[in-house]
This record gives C-alpha cells, structure tokens and sequence, in this order.
C-alpha cells in the first residue's frame, strides 16, 4: 500500500481520482490518500462536503464487493465497528450512505466512484476534541461529532491507514453486508419519508435489497429505490 498524506487538499476524492487516472492505477494497486485539512471536500452527486477542523479526511482505492453496489454499504458496516473501537462510540447508518450518532446527527459519511476494475471511495467523519452541539447545515441536518480527546496530525494519518488496513483484512460476503447493515440501520424497520428528485414517498423502512437498494412498504406494496434521499419521521 502506498500512503501519501498532506496537510491540506481540495478533496481526497479528486486528488486520488486524478492520481489513479494520471498513473494507470490497475485494479490491485493500493492507495490512500489523506489530509489534515479538507477545503472542498464533495459528498453523493457533488454535493458539498462541509470539512470541520480536527475532521478525518481520507480516500482509497478497493475492490468492488461481489456485488458491486453493495461496496458503499460493505465499507460503512465496517466503519462503524471501526469508530466503537478507536472512538469508544456507538454510531448507526442511514441509508444509502450516512453514519449517524444514536441521537440522529449526520458525523460522517462516505463516496464511491467506478474507476477502471476498481473503485475510489472517500471517507469524511467529523471530529472533535471535546463534546460539542451540532452544527446546522440546513434546514435538514445537522453535523454531529465525535469526539477524540487526544488529536493530533498524527491520528489524522494514522487513523485512515488504520482503518484501510482493517477493511482491505475483513472483506464481507454479499449475505454478510446485507444483514449487518441491516441490523445498524437507525432506521431499519420505522416510518421514514424517501425524497427522489421532485418525488415524495413515505413509508416503512424493510431494509436493503440484494443490491443495496431501499426496500419501502407504501400501503401494501414494497417500492425499491437506487437513489434518494431519506428522513426519519
């Protein structure tokens, strides 16, 4: 593995695209990129990623799971048996790719992007040294935050190695990401409203199809969703 970690980028997720691509990255190629400070991080379909200070800051290049889109939530089940390990934090998910703490604020979340037989996917957690209020983003959301009372430039590189070592040793079956994304899902089984496009469904929340799409039970009949944005009711 090849790790290059600097002191400030635009965003992990360009830096490490516009690498793969200049390089011919082949597919088992391993990189990490990481920074201390993110100035334009990019979240799902380019979106602004707002970037707090003491924030981790990463992306690497994998293997798809044998399932292709179900490598997003492959990575997020193992992220938040990472976080409770270094963080001492229980953290949950939110579909289709958002870690959440227990009281519902957005602290991280996770890209994916299709490359030449491999993906770039980019990692953003917001961390604090101290317990701090969440921060409103919008009308919508709020950033909540880790908290990690011994910071450093060091833990903002160590950590993303760390954990890319961990995922790269404990790859899941399709079988496996399903069920444990399943059981960390907030809101896995509850009434949830699904914005797609100009679209409004509201529903109950069954869980992730064989392909990671959202299963939701409108009335009596279940609708599947590749893309879309979900709030809980």
């Amino acid at each position: 593995m090849r790790h290059i970690h600097l002191e400030q980028l635009e965003s992990t997720q360009k830096e490490l695209v516009k690498y793969a691509k200049e390089y011919r990255l082949l597919p088992e190629d391993k990189i990490l990129i990481s920074c201390n400070e993110q100035t334009g991080g990019i979240g799902r379909q380019n979106n602004l990623w707002l970037s707090f200070e003491n924030s981790l800051a990463f992306s690497f290049t994998c293997l798809p799971a044998n399932e292709l889109t179900l490598t997003p939530l492959e990575i997020a089940v193992h992220l938040v048996k990472f976080i409770e390990q270094v963080f001492d934090q229980k953290v949950k998910l939110k579909w289709p790719n958002d870690i959440l703490l227990p009281t519902g604020e957005k602290c991280g979340g996770i890209i994916c992007q299709a490359l030449d037989g491999f993906l770039a996917a980019g990692i953003g957690l917001n961390v604090s040294n101290e317990i701090r209020e969440p921060v409103e983003i919008d009308k919508k959301n709020k950033a909540g935050f880790l908290v990690k009372k011994t910071l450093s430039s060091e833990f903002q590189k160590q950590i993303p190695k760390e954990f890319y070592n961990y995922f790269s040793s404990n790859r899941l079956s399709n079988d496996d990401i399903i069920s444990n994304w399943n059981q960390l899902c907030i809101h896995h089984k509850k009434k949830i409203r699904l914005i797609d496009g100009d679209n409004l469904y509201q529903g109950t929340f069954l869980g992730i199809s064989s392909i990671g799409e959202a299963k939701i039970l409108i009335g009596q009949n279940e609708k599947r969703f590749v893309t879309g944005s979900v709030f809980i009711d």
